[in-house]
């Protein structure tokens, strides 16, 4: 079982990266499969998200993410987030990340990360992470406050909800010890020589990039299951 790369697009090796989505991913099991995310790591999938229509309301939740902390948080200094390309060695691998919005007021920290459409289960691990990592470059003494901002361009009223996941004691608490022990673990096993397991499911093939250089996709894995069924009969 396994992700043919012969021709996929390598990345230089100043950019191999634990994406800090990804891992997010992967703590929160909505993308389980370790091949896929060993695959990311050297290489770039075929499929990458690309479309007009999330960059565009994804800009709108920034936009109003930046708004409200303005007028919540008058003196607050906003940085320029790409200029702020967030890398961390955990185990033998490197995390990466780009937070939507940096901010410091009064020296604290604080994170939002802006999202279209329905929460998710692993996008407080990322914003949270995103804040973790930022403290260990020194930007403020401790975390104000972290965010996610939710714009859903299908409600008509009240399309925007700002959430907060709370303060430095909150954000430390939701990335357990066991949290970044699963992840320093995946780390090590990403940058060593053997290859990792693929976990095809509806989840974890539904957007992979893998997914047409994967030897068991979960279309394959459905017509295995099916076939199996039919036999007992």
């Amino acid at each position: 079982m396994a992700i043919n790369l012969t021709d996929a697009k390598k990345k230089h090796h100043l950019y191999n990266c634990i994406a800090a989505a990804n891992a997010s991913k992967y703590v929160s099991d909505e993308y389980t499969c370790e091949l896929g995310l060993q695959a990311s790591y050297s290489h770039k999938p075929d499929r990458e998200f690309d479309n007009e229509e999330w960059h565009l309301n994804h800009s709108i939740a920034v936009e109003k993410s930046i708004d409200y902390l303005k007028t919540n948080f008058p003196g607050i200094i906003i940085f320029d987030s790409e200029s702020i390309k967030i890398k961390q060695r955990i185990g033998k691998a490197t995390l990466f990340g780009i937070p939507d919005i940096i901010a410091v007021n009064n020296n604290k920290l604080y994170v939002v990360d802006g999202k279209s459409g329905r929460a998710k289960g692993y996008h407080r691990y990322q914003a949270s992470l995103y804040a973790l990592m930022l403290l260990r470059q020194n930007v403020a003494s401790e975390i104000g406050e972290v965010f996610l901002g939710y714009y859903d361009p299908k409600l008509k009223l009240n399309n925007f909800n700002m959430v907060s996941l709370g303060g430095h004691n909150k954000i430390q608490d939701i990335w357990s010890i066991d949290s970044k022990e699963k992840i320093v673990n995946l780390a090590n096993a990403i940058v060593s020589d053997q290859k990792l397991e693929a976990k095809p499911s509806s989840t974890n093939c539904q957007w992979c990039g893998w997914k047409n250089r994967c030897s068991v996709s979960y279309k394959e894995s459905e017509e295995l299951l099916t076939s199996f069924f039919e036999n007992k009969r």
